[in-house]
């Protein structure tokens, strides 16, 4: 199985709280190539999420919740295909909340 050699995940807007306040983490040799980002984010909530992973991932946890904008390569996610885009080499995915409390 060959790995993604460099892909990175970055996180703001609230949604690096629920990483440990980490607001990068390399994911170099971590995801499989051909994986999407609805792979990608199933990947982070098993195995990096530290706390609160239903602020992260909706009710069936299989997708980002509303309010959870993902950016790749400083792009809306909803351009290049959404949930099925298929990352590649090199990819920089953000992690966006756009849900703050009052």
């Amino acid at each position: 199985m060959s790995l993604l050699q460099n892909l990175r995940a970055e996180f703001s807007g609230g949604c690096e709280l629920l990483f440990g306040k980490k607001s990068c983490i390399s994911l170099s040799n971590v995801v499989p190539v051909g994986t999407t980002l609805q792979g990608l984010v199933q990947i982070l909530k098993s195995s990096y999420i530290v706390e609160r992973p239903d602020q992260f991932v909706d009710a069936t946890g299989s997708t980002l919740r509303p309010g959870v904008l993902a950016l790749v390569n400083n792009c809306d996610a909803e351009v290049m295909g959404g949930m099925a885009y298929v990352l590649e080499e090199g990819d920089l995915v953000e992690f966006v909340s756009t849900l703050h409390g009052g």
